[in-house]
């Protein structure tokens, strides 16, 4: 994307993080945003997005905040609780390439991921795909009723808009069997062949789980593949090794 392009852009820049807040603001800055409205969590990023009475062309949100986590920020999004479109484009940042929540980012139609230090290029790169990028909303309930995993409930709760969202406290405790749910052992169901991530084309369905290189659970057999889907595992393959190759049905 040019700076031209960008000129005509308004960012929400959502990240806990001061220093790498400061950095992703300066690059977009840099590359001619014609607005940044920064928040440091996704409750602070629901506050502003009440109060901006401007239009919001992207979000970039961190993953992992306190006390509101970006799953659930992306999630009100999509369900259409907060003051923005929710076909909003909104881009993922993340420490870690192997984070297994990145499945449920990808569930919620999460519109790019970027690893940190975020890089001009990487930034430019995704922002410009996300622009680019046509979904088909699921209805709103679709996307309220994801159930998020346990690692991030608590017992304290934030009202958005009369719906109630979790927010960081007591950690919540897991639910008996659930402690290594993610990292079991990969089922292998019959036979179908084995794709490049560059190769896949929309349609196409999982055939074996596809997991991170900590073995992580991204996505279970059966899925069928869409573009924005297809993107997303393109930008997790340039952080992860792992997910150069998919198996999908024949």
């Amino acid at each position: 994307m040019t700076e031209r392009q960008l000129q005509s852009k308004r960012f929400l820049l959502v990240e806990d993080d001061p220093y790498s807040r400061k950095i992703m603001e300066r690059i977009l800055r840099q590359a001619g945003a014609s607005a940044v409205f920064l928040a440091s969590d996704g409750i602070e990023a629901v506050h502003r997005a009440n109060k901006l009475g401007v239009a919001i062309d992207c979000v970039i949100s961190d993953l992992h905040m306190k006390p509101m986590h970006g799953l659930y920020l992306l999630q009100a999004i999509r369900s259409g609780v907060v003051p923005l479109p929710r076909d909003t484009p909104m881009v993922i940042v993340t420490a870690n390439a192997n984070d297994h929540l990145l499945r449920y980012a990808i569930e919620l139609d999460c519109n790019g991921f970027m690893a940190k230090p975020v890089s001009y290029n990487s930034l430019q790169e995704r922002v410009t795909r996300a622009f680019g990028e046509v979904f088909d909303l699921k209805d709103p309930p679709k996307y309220a009723s994801l159930k998020l995993p346990p690692r991030i409930l608590s017992t304290d709760y934030v009202k958005i808009n009369g719906i109630d969202y979790p927010v960081y406290g007591t950690p919540a405790r897991k639910n008996a069997g659930e402690e290594n749910q993610d990292g079991a052992s990969a089922r292998l169901p019959g036979a179908g062949k084995r794709v490049t991530v560059d190769a896949l084309a929309p349609g196409a369905t999982i055939k074996r789980e596809l997991r991170s290189a900590s073995g992580m659970l991204l996505l279970a057999p059966g899925v069928q593949l869409t573009k924005l889907i297809i993107n997303r595992l393109q930008d997790i393959a340039e952080m992860d090794e792992e997910v150069d190759t998919i198996w999908v049905e024949d």
